[in-house]
């Protein structure tokens, strides 16, 4: 297992598509001196503290918008579905029980390239506050009860949607890997602001109107959390049987 994580963090080295990860993780960086220009395209409104500051950024430009997990399925695309659709896999899988050793294998260097892309984002939204925002009006000293639990849950969630993507990629969809992220995020987006659908969603918590929960933030929280657990461990099942299934 680890002879394969290793080829495949040398094949992610050698791709150039992994590198535009950086200039994504700058964007934060970027706009938060854009708030500071007094720009009516780049406005801030409200009043943050770090964490409300850096919850706010990654909610709702990395989850919230579509570029981020398009980018995401696309490099998935590069390391799985390009492997399996041309052929190019079946040297990887000579040898007893070397699907499931593969499998887990590209997942696990697909998420820690992933995560290296949001230690950066966080790092540079950090900065971003600290060089930019710390001495404007839109600074408070305390946030809102709910901002750690959320955002705790925005990191899980993160990686959950990842995992799907890959889970997904190894039934070789390619193209439609990307359109369907960008899909899936608008419907996301749009469909957990609806009060009755956000509780049956994953992502509830990010996008979800916040008088929908303040009451039983915990209960809600909790079922959040187990709806993504069964919906990524449902995918990765049913991906991984239909992929040990293939005929290379």
């Amino acid at each position: 297992m680890l002879n394969l994580i290793k080829a495949e963090m040398f094949k992610l080295r050698k791709n150039k598509l992994c590198y535009f990860g950086i200039i994504l993780a700058l964007f934060p960086l970027v706009l938060s001196f854009l708030f500071t220009t007094g720009s009516d395209t780049f406005s801030i409104f409200g009043r943050y503290d770090l964490l409300s500051y850096v919850n706010g950024n990654f909610s709702t430009i990395i989850l919230g918008t579509g570029v981020y997990f398009v980018f995401f399925s696309m490099v998935i695309n590069s390391v799985v579905s390009n492997e399996i659709n041309s052929d190019v896999v079946i040297y990887e899988i000579v040898g007893k029980g070397k699907k499931i050793k593969l499998f887990f294998s590209k997942l696990i260097t697909l998420l820690m390239l992933f995560s290296i892309i949001l230690f950066l984002v966080f790092l540079f939204t950090i900065l971003g506050y600290e060089l930019f925002l710390t001495h404007t009006t839109h600074i408070q000293n305390s946030h809102a009860f709910y901002e750690p639990g959320n955002f705790i849950y925005s990191i899980f969630y993160y990686y959950g949607v990842l995992i799907i993507f890959t889970a997904l990629s190894f039934l070789g969809l390619n193209n439609g890997l990307v359109i369907g992220s960008f899909i899936f995020n608008l419907l996301s987006l749009k469909l957990c602001t609806i009060n009755f659908l956000a509780p049956f969603l994953i992502g509830g918590p990010v996008y979800a109107n916040y008088d929908l929960y303040h009451k039983n933030y915990g209960s809600f929280l909790m079922s959040q959390y187990v709806l993504l657990v069964v919906t990524v461990g449902l995918f990765l099942y049913f991906s991984f049987q239909h992929f040990n299934k293939r005929d290379f």
